[in-house]
């Protein structure tokens, strides 16, 4: 079951605090006028359009993390890199349907994807739910192309941009329609209150989880949503979405934010960015 919160009006209110802090998440229909999310969409198609592949260029895949931690997935933390799906099969002449997302400072680089992440009703979210200075550590342009998008693999956010305490809360727009049928979101409502269960971290020059941790997906709910939605999950929050088999995509968007007052950004995390190109401060 999924519970639909009212359209968001500015403030966080009573009820929706403590649904958060219950079930570790958070789903404001219509959040984003259709003009917004249309304008993201045809930017990223954009990027795509522009971006050159060359024939040993990088796949995305979340079952294999040694192929993901390549020097092109490590720099992209301070750049905008291109993923291909695992199953693309020509992505030189296809490249709108081969590519798995874009990657991880589109936020902070593209006037487009800036304007659109820096949103005042996104952090007035995060101050309802009691962040004092977030900035948005990474941001994500998710396709599941039709047909061979692949699943992202049952998760916690927190596990791959670590904070002391712990502080990642994720923001999931809709870009297109999420459905069952073309591989929405899932979450277990609750499983944010037994804490992360392992973590990516760098170790002797390679990026290795702490644990084999195996989570279970029982109690998992559907999230189906309309382009425009955003859900709002607690980094702690246990999620995934399936294998797109589909004829038809499921654009999103996500930012990862986490907060910067009394919390230390760890150095073991995957995101370490230089001195001159700092995370952004985000005021009201």
């Amino acid at each position: 079951m999924i519970k639909l919160i009212r359209r968001f009006t500015g403030n966080l209110t009573k009820g929706e605090i403590e649904f958060y802090a219950a079930n570790g998440y958070l789903v404001f229909p219509n959040f984003i006028p259709k003009s917004d999310v249309d304008g993201l969409k045809e930017r990223a198609f954009q990027l795509i359009d522009n971006w050159q592949p060359s024939s040993n260029h990088p796949i995305f895949t979340t079952h294999d993390q040694k192929r993901v931690a390549d020097n092109y997935f490590m720099d992209s933390a301070y750049g905008i890199g291109f993923f291909l799906e695992e199953n693309a099969k020509d992505p030189a002449n296809n490249k709108r349907n081969s590519i798995n997302k874009l990657g991880h400072a589109m936020h902070d680089l593209d006037p487009v994807f800036q304007r659109f992440s820096y949103n005042v009703r996104f952090r007035r979210i995060l101050n309802g739910l009691g962040y004092n200075a977030p900035v948005i550590a990474q941001s994500m342009y998710i396709m599941k192309p039709p047909g061979i998008g692949a699943e992202v693999k049952i998760h916690q956010d927190n596990s791959y941009l670590i904070t002391s305490p712990l502080s990642c809360v994720g923001l999931w727009v809709a870009i297109e329609d999420a459905k069952k049928s073309n591989a929405c979101l899932y979450a277990v409502p609750g499983s944010h209150k037994y804490g992360c269960k392992t973590y990516w971290e760098r170790k002797d020059g390679k990026m290795l989880y702490t644990n084999d941790y195996e989570y279970s997906k029982e109690g998992g709910v559907c999230l189906e949503v309309e382009a425009g939605t955003v859900v709002v999950l607690h980094g702690s929050l246990v999620h995934w979405s399936d294998d797109n088999l589909s004829n038809v995509s499921r654009h999103a968007y996500t930012l990862h934010c986490v907060e910067t007052v009394n919390t230390t950004w760890s150095p073991k995390n995957w995101i370490q960015r230089p001195k001159e190109f700092p995370f952004n401060s985000w005021t009201l």
